[in-house]
């Protein structure tokens, strides 16, 4: 494929699989999710474009800001819904949580109380939504290659599960399109095919990763993710609660100590994870194509268990 803003260069996305760029590892970091919907095509700054009223604008980004790791999405399906829907997901929190609301406008947000929600304060169980969200970037005006392999990806899916699946305004990775959100786990897909599309679906429903696909899970350290994709490769064990996050040390700049526990049987995995620059560069999105760089690669030093 080559890159709409020069004929001369690949797109970002074939050129990540020309270098065979690593996915895992590649997550953006965010804890919190809110992900409005918004009937309208997106425009490359989604929110900023947007009809939203200023106030509710306002008000969005002021929350974004007051909690640290905290993304804002505008989503839409093919068919608006007679309600507007804005969902909430807490990716960090144990078991993560996914919350749903009803809106006659957007001025209905101002008063919905995000401090308290964030702090899962029990009055907003009512909202809990017990069904996954798969949220997929198809964001043109962003990057071309969103659209290009968002789009495809968003069908298949929206044939099997229509409620489940939302096109998304942005998730980051444009290289690594078709991206794919899971929530309420924050989990990233990257690379995703309309042909893989479903059945990353299914291993979701039941609570199964999808590691060839597998960018990482958000609420981790970029260093994290790379050792939980390691200790999936090692263990075969892809139930996506099955590991938890002990404590990642940093031991040298491009070194360190992640250890997970085990929820089934209580044992402890220790993995020594490295980084280096790639010996190849690319660029982050078709729009920025003077701007390439090294990238940092992960690997496994070794690993143990206790």
């Amino acid at each position: 494929m080559q890159n709409p803003f020069d004929k001369n260069l690949p797109s970002c996305s074939a050129l990540s699989i020309e270098v065979n760029e690593q996915l895992y590892g590649t997550a953006p970091l965010t804890e919190v999710w809110i992900a409005l919907e918004y009937p309208f095509p997106f425009g490359g700054k989604a929110l900023e474009e947007s009809t939203i009223p200023d106030a509710v604008r306002a008000y969005l980004i002021k929350i974004q800001k007051s909690f640290p790791a905290t993304r804002l999405l505008l989503i839409r399906q093919e068919k608006p819904n007679p309600e507007m829907r804005a969902f909430v997901g807490l990716s960090s929190i144990l078991p993560p949580r996914l919350y749903e609301f009803h809106l006659s406008n957007y001025e209905e947000l101002l008063k919905l109380d995000f401090a308290s929600l964030l702090s899962g304060q029990v009055k907003w169980s009512g909202n809990f939504r017990d069904k996954p969200l798969f949220l997929v970037c198809t964001n043109g005006k962003r990057d071309p290659c969103c659209v290009q392999w968002g789009y495809p990806v968003y069908s298949a899916m929206a044939k099997q599960a229509a409620d489940l699946v939302w096109q998304t305004s942005h998730l980051g990775g444009h290289r690594f399109a078709a991206n794919v959100i899971c929530l309420p786990h924050g989990i990233y897909y990257g690379r995703v095919r309309p042909e893989q599309a479903t059945s990353l679906m299914s291993d979701y429903q039941n609570s199964r990763l999808s590691p060839q696909n597998y960018r990482g899970r958000a609420q981790y350290a970029s260093e994290v993710q790379a050792a939980e994709y390691y200790l999936l490769a090692k263990t075969s064990n892809l139930d996506v609660d099955e590991f938890q996050l002990r404590h990642s040390r940093q031991i040298t700049p491009n070194r360190w100590e992640v250890t997970f526990n085990s929820v089934a049987d209580g044992i402890q995995y220790f993995l020594i994870i490295t980084a280096n620059n790639s010996a190849f560069t690319n660029y982050e999105s078709c729009s920025t194509p003077e701007k390439r760089s090294p990238r940092l690669q992960y690997q496994l030093e070794r690993w143990s268990k206790s």
